[in-house]
């Protein structure tokens, strides 16, 4: 069987500079306020952990696990949260780290869980 080539989307630099604006953006946006940043586990540990690094306000690292596949190979509408936040997030603010929203169905599930009124990027 012949191995197919993978088309490169982004390069290493481009994902680089693009988590560069985004610590940016949040370090305007939660300037002089301490943040609890949940990463959502396990897909989004190497992003977070390079977005993490770039931020210039206080913040308590923390994360969550969501189930959402079950046995079966695909997504289903019925999630649930497998690992909790150790922190106290209650009237803090939290900047929810997720590695890929396809449906926003996990994105939406957590927004209610943990009472997050926006999602800004």
């Amino acid at each position: 069987m012949k191995q197919q080539k993978l088309k490169t989307l982004f390069t290493k630099e481009e994902v680089c500079r693009r988590v560069q604006q985004i610590a940016q953006q949040l370090n305007r946006q939660f300037q002089g306020k301490e943040v609890v940043a949940i990463g959502v586990l396990k897909g989004a540990t190497i992003f977070y952990a390079d977005l993490i690094r770039q931020l210039n306000f206080p913040v308590r690292c923390d994360f969550c696990m969501t189930a959402s596949y079950g046995h079966r190979k695909i997504a289903s509408k019925k999630i649930q949260l497998k690992l909790e936040p150790s922190y106290d997030i209650k009237n803090r603010p939290i900047l929810l780290i997720e590695d890929i929203v396809d449906r926003g169905l996990t994105l939406q599930f957590l927004q209610q869980v943990f009472k997050i009124a926006e999602c800004n990027l």
